[in-house]
């Protein structure tokens, strides 16, 4: 279960199991959806009673058993998260943006990063605003960051635009080739328009291809709000697989403040 501190509209609460094959078909599944149900209802009643919530559980559209049981659960389709892939070969130029710099990540910079993705993700689903301690726990603080996949877009001094690239050792392992992963893709609104998001994924793509890595993945909500998926694609990356958003929205306690705890 994760329950990040943050949150714009609602209060979400993200609840993820799994059951071993051989015990599968014996109501373990079942019995673990339904305590992290009560379980999320408990966290939402402790922490941020006076604001909506939502308990949320992703579904893998192969994952037809875990579909129906959360829909028997009272959970209902959300949202669609597609993940895509791309193999780093026929790469694109880098293309220049006038008065750009494209740079790597430096951790001089990681609060101006911090503060960036935020402005950058007021308007998309589900986004909150990252403090300093939730930023590192998921994102540059990862084991998984790599900075020298990560591309910023600079201009006049300050961050505009940047990706983000990870690589998974795990995955490196099981698939007998490196994969970059990029995690967070994001430009001011400001500087929207420009070309900017092409030209740090462009960038990171190289850098990726350069070290010998074979492949490059994301993930992206289909109906992002800027157009992402079109971006994407006309960068080569193609659907693997598709994920989808189950969710039970949780009312807020009638009488209690926003932003109040309970006691």
């Amino acid at each position: 279960m994760i329950a990040l501190p943050t949150f714009r509209d609602a209060f979400r609460i993200t609840l993820e199991a799994r059951v071993h094959p051989a015990w599968r078909g014996r109501g373990v599944g079942r019995a673990l959806l339904g305590w992290q149900l009560a379980r999320g209802r408990e966290v939402h009643a402790e922490r941020h009673p006076g604001s909506p919530a939502v308990l949320e559980v992703g579904v893998h559209t192969s994952m037809a058993s875990l579909a129906g049981l959360v829909r028997r659960a009272g959970l209902a389709e959300e949202r669609w998260y597609f993940v895509m892939e791309r193999p780093l070969d026929e790469l694109p130029v880098v293309p220049a943006v006038e008065g750009v710099e494209l740079v790597s990540f430096g951790w001089d910079r990681d609060d101006e990063l911090r503060r960036a993705h935020n402005s950058a993700f007021t308007e998309h689903h589900g986004s909150a605003e990252r403090d300093e301690v939730t930023w590192r726990t998921l994102y540059t603080g990862q084991r998984a960051f790599r900075p020298e996949l990560s591309t910023l877009a600079v201009a006049d001094g300050a961050v505009v635009a940047y990706c983000l690239g990870y690589e998974l050792e795990a995955d490196t392992a099981a698939n007998g080739y490196a994969a970059v992963d990029l995690g967070q893709i994001g430009v001011l609104p400001s500087a929207r328009g420009r070309g900017l998001a092409k030209a740090t994924i462009t960038a990171v793509l190289r850098a990726a291809a350069q070290r010998g890595f074979g492949r490059a993945t994301l993930q992206v909500d289909s109906a992002n709000v800027t157009g992402a998926l079109a971006l994407y694609e006309g960068l080569g990356f193609t659907r693997r697989r598709t994920q989808v958003s189950w969710t039970r929205p949780l009312p807020a306690a009638p009488g209690v403040p926003a932003g109040t705890a309970a006691r």
